[in-house]
């Protein structure tokens, strides 16, 4: 996903140092509020795997993997609700 981002920032120097910056932040945010079960399953995620396919990884069912990105994208967004 994130390598998708990049591709649409181009060659231009200076876009590729702020999307650089932007995606360091986040994942510092991630690391720092993100359980160690939500960070392996947002670290599979983005290496393309399905929810499926995480649950398999993990010994969790898919429903659980399921949840857990659910609560990524709340915390990462900074939604709390």
């Amino acid at each position: 996903e994130c390598e998708k981002e990049l591709k649409k920032v181009g060659d231009n120097l200076e876009d590729k140092i702020i999307f650089k910056e932007k995606f360091d932040a986040l994942l510092e945010k991630a690391k720092e509020d993100l359980s160690p079960f939500e960070l392996k399953v947002l670290n599979l995620f983005t290496e393309g795997y399905s929810y499926v396919e995480i649950a398999q990884k993990l010994g969790r069912s898919p429903k659980t993997c399921d949840n857990a990105l659910q609560r990524i994208k709340r915390k990462l967004s900074g939604d709390n609700n």
